[in-house]
């Protein structure tokens, strides 16, 4: 609680400082039109452009943004209308056999590589009945 009570009395207290120094500001009249001395930069920036570019940046970054967004949500459930019919089909088809797809694939090849297709199912056996041996 008293750390409640100092914070608010450090705000008024910086509040009333700045009240002050605001008002000890000398008072410039609006009507007067300042030199056109400096760089072109400083130009630039004192002018109203920025704000202008600022506004019109900000303007179509926003629509750009919900649109992507909308893109985004339509895509999402895209895709999520198609993983449920996948996984609802999956259930009635029986599930693919890699292997047997391997062998198939294996004994249909007539390259000039069939030697290391031989080696590679020598080894596939061996590495498949080595597993079931630890798993045993």
């Amino acid at each position: 609680m008293m750390q409640f009570v100092f914070s608010t009395i450090f705000m008024i207290a910086v509040g009333a400082v700045l009240y002050l120094g605001a008002r000890a500001l000398p008072r410039i009249p609006e009507n007067t039109v300042a030199p056109k001395t400096g760089s072109f930069w400083g130009r630039l920036l004192a002018s109203g452009l920025p704000q202008k570019t600022d506004q019109l940046v900000s303007k179509y970054a926003g629509r750009f943004f919900r649109r992507l967004k909308i893109w985004l949500l339509r895509w999402d459930n895209y895709l999520t209308k198609r993983l449920q019919k996948m996984n609802t089909e999956s259930t009635d088809r029986p599930r693919l056999d890699f292997e047997q797809i391997k062998e198939i694939v294996a004994e249909s090849y007539t390259g000039p590589d069939r030697r290391q297709v031989e080696r590679r199912r020598k080894i596939d056996r061996s590495a498949a009945s080595g597993e079931e041996g630890k798993q045993t």
